[in-house]
């Protein structure tokens, strides 16, 4: 075509070679299955591995696609994760004074919140749907289990493993945010390890909201006829009939809430008498 005085011909060509434009789609699908696997269960020098490859497979996807804001976001989600991974053993290594410890560990939050940032932000500008917040999430939940339960469970048994209590009111705050009804059970499962009050309370909210939903789910199932029968025929007891189905419904809702909080740990009877209070 002419245009502005120029033609370009044949002749202007210098040299024809091949250019090889990666598939970054398969880098792309590799980093993100990678990343699920460390997510999923990888721990240790394997989970630190598996974090390091999909590191790598996103930056390559990059190379390729440098425009992709998703990896972008996924590789700095990783690239944090791989950060807080390595405070995490900083502070395993034996001989670690406690003070170090706890400083390796907000470092570890630090980085944990900072990837849980971006995988929110993410979320908010992506049209698609995106599990990377509540990914970690549970990565978090995960750490700071294994820390309440390592050798180090004395120094954060106030904030069930967490470094500080703030950390703690940051990760409701992304739950909340979430609405997902699964997140907030396991969040629960969580703050009934906590001693700090503040926690506590947080812990008797999120109960209230879940017995509220369940209750009307008991209802529309019903009491077995069995025990509304046993219960009315029980003489003197006509006016209280309807308080004792009630009672048996609460009842059905602790062993629910029990059963759905998934706690590995035996249940306090404290925690126990707390429940069946807010069901009250």
């Amino acid at each position: 075509r002419t245009g502005a005085g120029f033609e370009f011909v044949s002749v202007d060509l210098g040299a024809l070679t091949v250019r090889v434009k990666h598939m970054s789609v398969i880098d792309y699908a590799t980093a993100k299955v990678l990343s699920q696997e460390a997510y999923q269960g990888g721990v240790g020098q394997a989970g630190d591995r598996l974090l390091s490859l999909a590191r790598r497979q996103f930056n390559r996807t990059l190379q390729s696609d440098p425009l992709n804001d998703v990896c972008k976001s996924e590789a700095t989600i990783t690239r944090l994760r791989i950060v807080a991974r390595k405070f995490e053993n900083r502070a395993s290594l034996p001989g670690t004074e406690i003070r170090r410890k706890a400083q390796y560990f907000m470092l570890s939050d630090e980085k944990l919140f900072a990837a849980a940032t971006v995988a929110s932000r993410a979320e908010k500008q992506s049209v698609n749907e995106s599990d990377d917040l509540a990914n970690m999430i549970r990565a978090i939940l995960t750490t700071w289990t294994g820390r309440r339960r390592g050798k180090q469970a004395d120094l954060f048994r106030r904030c069930g493993g967490a470094s500080s209590v703030a950390y703690v009111h940051r990760l409701i705050k992304f739950v909340e945010s979430t609405r997902n009804r699964l997140l907030t059970l396991e969040l629960c499962a969580f703050l009934a390890t906590c001693k700090d009050a503040s926690l506590i309370r947080h812990f008797h909210h999120f109960v209230k909201e879940i017995a509220a939903k369940d209750a009307k789910d008991i209802e529309t199932q019903g009491i077995p006829p069995m025990e509304i029968k046993q219960t009315q025929n029980k003489p003197g007891e006509g006016k209280n009939a309807q308080q004792n189905v009630q009672i048996h419904i609460q009842e059905e809702l602790v062993q629910r809430l029990l059963d759905k909080l998934i706690i590995k740990e035996k249940p306090s009877a404290r925690m126990l008498v707390v429940i069946s209070n807010l069901l009250g």
